[in-house]
């Protein structure tokens, strides 16, 4: 997985899969245009990370990953279009 390249020993981990009768080539391109704002833990942690921008006054980014990026995201790394890590630093 692409997550050890980057935390080789850490204490909690979930992983989350499903089925999708496509290949990869059609399902990566989607995934990664996904609006994340419909999950509930997701759309806590992007509001707590939006209080300094409300602050400021600023516009707040949406929550696909491009937006994400935006913001500072960082795609850590991908494999074969199977995996994507995503990372704040």
């Amino acid at each position: 997985m692409l997550i050890d390249d980057y935390l080789s020993d850490y204490q909690v981990s979930y992983r989350h899969s499903i089925v999708i009768d496509a290949p990869a080539e059609r399902v990566f391109p989607i995934v990664q245009k996904f609006d994340l704002s419909n999950a509930a833990l997701l759309r806590f942690l992007f509001w707590i990370r939006s209080i300094p921008a409300k602050l400021k006054g600023q516009d707040l980014l949406g929550a696909t990953l491009a937006d994400l990026q935006k913001g500072g995201l960082l795609v850590l790394g991908t494999d074969s279009q199977h995996e994507f890590l995503l990372g704040f630093v």
